[in-house]
């Protein structure tokens, strides 16, 4: 009687039902099922995530779809599951999914034409902020020395020395001129007093052409043997440290296959 019986529940479909073969054993189906999974987009991690199941397919809220960058369909219907509104991703193009209920993680694939674009300018305007009127200033850098010292015959010899650096600015430019100073107070015996100029120097910007301008004289920067050679002349030049927020690396771009997310990688 009992083998009969089971033979006519098979017949009609008592205890038939549908699993996935990666639905772990004795989970009944629901009708929609939030699930979090650990996602990846285009072989690129894109973070953990909540899922909607519903009859085999997968859905996902605005603020992923909009962290992944995909072009949202105007016309999209959502669902609406506790409260939430979940979007289906089979509406994407070249959508494909790998789901592992095992280790909790999911492989996203969409095509290119499925991503928003990414466009690069360069507007200088932007770029680069307009400079404040100039405002004229005088400012002085020194540095004094002064040393003494005594002999056993109870002479005494001081010496004072300075290093003096005077400048000034105003909307035409910035002048510069260093001078040196050496025995000042003639305290030591048989040498004179020297007060020596070093370098001057008058630095002219234009930052609309990141150009400079140098007029003056300046000395080489030599090694241990060598000697310094003292110059004087002009030098019209670029300077970038007048743009600091100019790029001057050049933009690579590349496509792999599968492509990343977005499809463009530009560094």
């Amino acid at each position: 009687m009992a083998a009969v019986l089971l033979q006519a529940a098979l017949a009609t479909g008592t205890f038939a039902q549908t699993t996935r073969p990666d639905t772990p054993a004795g989970a009944l189906p629901v009708q929609d099922r939030i699930v979090p999974l650990e996602a990846t987009v285009n072989g690129a991690r894109a973070g953990g995530w909540p899922f909607v199941e519903r009859e085999g397919n997968l859905y996902v809220g605005a603020d992923a779809i909009e962290e992944w960058r995909l072009r949202m369909p105007g016309d999209l219907p959502p669902i609406r599951v506790r409260g939430a509104q979940f979007y289906p991703l089979a509406a994407f193009p070249g959508y494909n999914a790998r789901v592992n209920y095992t280790t909790l993680t999911v492989e996203l694939t969409f095509s290119p034409d499925a991503f928003t674009g990414t466009r690069l300018t360069m507007e200088r305007e932007l770029q680069r902020p307009k400079p404040s009127a100039v405002l004229p200033s005088v400012f002085v850098n020194y540095d004094l020395n002064y040393q003494r010292s005594a002999t056993r015959g109870n002479l005494t010899a001081t010496d004072v020395g300075a290093l003096l650096e005077l400048g000034a600015s105003s909307e035409l430019g910035v002048f510069t001129t260093s001078e040196v100073g050496r025995n000042l107070t003639r305290g030591v015996p048989g040498q004179p007093r020297e007060w020596l100029r070093l370098e001057s120097t008058f630095t002219r910007n234009f930052p609309e052409r990141n150009l400079s301008l140098r007029l003056g004289d300046s000395s080489t920067r030599v090694g241990l043997w060598g000697r310094n050679v003292y110059y004087g002349g002009f030098q019209l030049g670029t300077n970038f440290a007048l743009s600091p927020a100019s790029s001057r690396s050049p933009c690579r771009c590349w496509r792999a296959s599968p492509p990343p997310l977005p499809p463009w990688s530009c560094t």
